[in-house]
């Protein structure tokens, strides 16, 4: 089926707004909100290159920009989402869902040409957010994971092309994998003796028929024990009668009956008890005071502990870094979200 917007590309422009206009036609049916952010896209791209002499591009990219208002007037849905969403987060969510599919296809060794095209689709979403920043490019992950997305289906297809087999770099690993047998045989031998019984059988409650006591280990003797145990093997069994205490005791009363003294009475000491007192509490900074007439934050009661107020400069710096968090934070990326952060406070401290 013949596509005007492909079909009427200027020769000098085909190469770049070709593989975009075909990805939009083939996310049209399903995903209309994708394919009118690729063409959107073209249109980004032919604006970029456009100059005063083309008038053949000129011409193209009113057509392009008349059949964009078009469809989003035809299509009310359509209007609604443009507004509800935001493009770049709707096009990168999009883009690693084809990502990681396609990429636990060629981890598992798999090859053929649907894994290319769902890697070339991933990576022309990842390109079509350079429309939606501040600089015009790619964010360092997104052009990243472009960057191998591309080299992926490159080298499948010309395998796919050749007739090679194709090897995956990225194979899953399995535990143990890099063990001989006999060590692996080894290892799994090991771990079901130390844990007293066949650990195959654990799923039916079956560890041993030994005792629990079986398995436990006596404790050695200490040091002072083994060095004067030989010299006493001949000495065991002649210990000395313990003393009658029951006479002490009898002699003790006799005693205290014919003195007449009566025991002294234990009287324990005085406790001097001084009850502390809690520390004394931290008084904390003042929130920064809010300007209701310029909505804007008075930096000068959020200075930096050392007292020194944050300069201009460092304010525009850090917010560089928390506009970086946010994006890598977009892509799921914790740590470098985490790094930009605290580049950030180090530039407000």
């Amino acid at each position: 089926m013949s596509n005007p917007l492909i079909d009427t590309i200027p020769e000098h422009w085909k190469a770049m707004c070709r593989p975009y206009l075909q990805r939009a036609a083939e996310f049209q049916p399903k995903e209309p909100l994708i394919s009118y952010y690729l063409k959107t896209y073209v249109a980004f791209l032919c604006l970029n290159k456009r100059t005063k002499e083309d008038k053949e591009g000129t011409t193209y990219l009113v057509s392009l920009l008349d059949s964009l208002e078009a469809e989003k007037k035809r299509d009310a849905n359509l209007k609604q989402r443009l507004e509800e969403n935001d493009g770049r987060t709707v096009l990168t969510k999009f883009a690693l869902m084809l990502f990681a599919k396609a990429d636990d296809g060629e981890r598992t060794g798999q090859s053929s040409m649907a894994l290319v095209r769902l890697f070339f689709a991933a990576a022309c979403l990842f390109e079509a957010t350079a429309q939606f920043t501040e600089d015009k490019k790619m964010d360092s992950i997104a052009a990243e994971k472009c960057k191998y997305a591309k080299y992926i289906a490159t080298k499948m297809k010309k395998c796919l092309d050749n007739g090679v087999p194709y090897q995956s770099a990225n194979k899953i690993e399995e535990p143990f994998a890099d063990l001989p047998p006999e060590e692996n045989e080894n290892n799994n031998n090991n771990d079901e003796n130390n844990f007293g019984g066949n650990l195959h059988n654990a799923n039916s409650g079956v560890f041993g028929s030994a005792p629990p006591s079986a398995y436990m280990t006596k404790p050695k003797p200490p040091p002072a024990f083994e060095n004067n145990n030989n010299q006493n093997n001949n000495n065991n069994n002649n210990y000395d009668a313990p003393p009658n205490y029951s006479s002490l005791n009898n002699n003790h009363q006799n005693q205290n009956q014919n003195n007449n003294v009566a025991p002294p009475s234990y009287q324990p000491p005085p406790i001097n008890y001084t009850p502390q007192q809690p520390p004394p509490q931290q008084q904390q900074a003042p929130p920064p005071r809010v300007n209701n007439n310029n909505n804007n934050v008075n930096y000068s009661a959020a200075a930096a502990p050392s007292g020194k107020k944050v300069s201009v400069d460092n304010m525009i710096d850090a917010q560089k870094f928390v506009r970086q968090a946010v994006s890598a934070l977009q892509f799921y990326d914790a740590d470098t979200a985490r790094k930009n952060l605290m580049e950030a406070l180090q530039k407000l401290n």
